[in-house]
């Protein structure tokens, strides 16, 4: 005997939409898939809620945000230094505060300073709710430790050049006074090409009027010191 299927009076179908269990079902039902998402309860920026941002009308308007999103994050350093145990003082950590928003001091299209106004609230809401790690925090430190100590080695090194480079046109200036370089030469390259044009000068000269041989002028050239002679 073939088995009924169960069905149910369209009077009860009726009665249970009409019911508030019926209507309850309809307003809770999911979303269609492929159907239009309601745009209303979203901001330019994508979110929703404390955090969304408005696109700013200017860039005097969106750098003004910047600046309270800094000033923010130094209020922050106190308690920062205390949930991540960071050993670092706050003059430190205040200096690695500017450097990060100084990376971005050239930027002029205002929805570009939007984004970055948006993702700095964003990690500073991250770090002060602990959601970042120490590591990840170090990390920004490290970074700022890195380039301080780059630019702390180019600034020697530069210091060092630039007091031979001012012994060497010191020199220079003498020996253009007494008459030995020309006065044209101006910088220490030049001089270093107008001796070598007078050296290979002279030992034309010498070799054809037979003064020196070539083997005399190679053991000369070695065994002159590192220091310039003109003499």
């Amino acid at each position: 005997m073939a088995s009924r299927v169960p069905t149910v009076a369209p009077s009860l179908v009726s009665r249970a939409l009409s019911s508030g269990a019926g209507a309850a079902a309809v307003r809770t039902r999911m979303p269609i898939a492929g159907a239009r998402v309601d745009t209303g309860m979203y901001t330019d920026t994508g979110g929703s809620g404390a955090d969304s941002t408005a696109l700013s009308a200017s860039l005097e308007e969106a750098s003004a945000k910047a600046v309270a999103v800094y000033r923010t994050a130094l209020r922050d350093v106190p308690a920062m230094r205390v949930n991540f145990t960071i050993i670092e003082d706050k003059a430190f950590l205040y200096a690695c505060i500017r450097d990060l928003f100084e990376r971005h001091h050239e930027v002029t299209d205002p929805k570009i300073v939007d984004m970055l106004v948006f993702k700095g609230r964003q990690e500073l809401r991250e770090i002060r709710e602990q959601w970042k790690s120490r590591h990840h925090v170090y990390g920004h430190i490290h970074a700022y430790m890195d380039k301080m100590i780059r630019e702390e080695a180019s600034r020697r090194a530069a210091e060092q050049t630039g007091g031979a480079e001012e012994k060497r046109l010191e020199t220079l200036r003498a020996w253009k006074t007494r008459g030995l370089v020309p006065q044209e030469v101006q910088s220490w390259g030049q001089y270093l090409r107008w001796k070598e044009e007078e050296d290979l000068k002279f030992n034309a000269f010498a070799v054809d009027n037979k003064l020196f041989t070539h083997d005399q002028l190679e053991r000369n050239a070695k065994a002159q010191s590192s220091s310039c002679t003109i003499m």
